[in-house]
């Protein structure tokens, strides 16, 4: 049986030179290493991507791949999106729209040209989220910091049927990858989850003192205020 796997892809442009791409390439694989580490399957870097013809071969290894459960995509910089116009036309897999930044906070004081031509995701994300609309592609978009714990916890409640007895971990293994390549990083509420909302009327709060003379505390909602009451213990 063949492991399933994410391909985590980047487009970038040669505008900004060898070595500025070279730090995309590190900053890239920082952001698949961290995914791979969080999800229940493998993210597996490509290479950053800069012309249309490595897009489209790129998509159409991913398309040939029984290994490639679906593609995350990242765009470093601005006004690359329009290259990969024939790779999506060709893709057959699912895949998912990363918007994110390399850093969390911005080094304001640090700030120049060279941190600039580093960090242009906001406008290449914009610009390429415009143009799968215009495809009219099938995706899901995941906005926030890469490596934030929200979006991966949801995947592995799908890869749970929790409660029932299960041959081994390998069936948790097996429906993590499937619901992935579902759904990728952002699937919905399993339908199978219920529970109860518990709506208490007040709370009472209980400190200890000796002789039993303890402090009992009563507190209720009276409008948009707590009406708080001495109790006898």
């Amino acid at each position: 049986m063949n492991t399933p796997e994410i391909w985590f892809l980047t487009g970038s442009q040669h505008l900004y030179g060898p070595e500025t791409l070279k730090q995309v390439a590190a900053n890239s694989q920082a952001i698949a290493g961290g995914l791979g580490e969080k999800l229940p399957l493998k993210v597996v870097f490509k290479p950053v991507l800069t012309t249309p013809d490595a897009i489209r071969a790129t998509i159409l290894e991913a398309n040939a791949s029984p290994e490639c459960a679906g593609l995350i995509l990242w765009m470093h910089t601005f006004s690359p999106a329009k290259m990969w116009i024939g790779g999506l036309s060709s893709l057959r897999k699912p895949f998912l729209h990363l918007h994110t930044q390399f850093n969390r906070d911005l080094p304001w004081a640090e700030i120049d040209m060279d941190f600039m031509n580093l960090n242009q995701a906001a406008h290449g994300d914009r610009e390429a989220g415009f143009l799968h609309t215009r495809m009219r592609l099938a995706r899901k978009v995941v906005a926030g910091h890469w490596q934030s714990e929200s979006v991966v916890s949801r995947i592995g409640a799908w890869a749970s049927p929790q409660s029932q007895v299960i041959d081994g971990r390998a069936v948790l293994v097996t429906n993590a990858a499937k619901y992935a390549a579902q759904f990728m990083l952002q699937p919905p509420r399993p339908p199978h989850w219920g529970g109860y909302r518990l709506v208490p009327d007040q709370w009472q709060f209980w400190q200890g003192r000796k002789s039993r003379l303890h402090d009992r505390l009563r507190y209720t909602p009276a409008g948009d205020q707590w009406l708080r009451e001495r109790l006898a213990p």
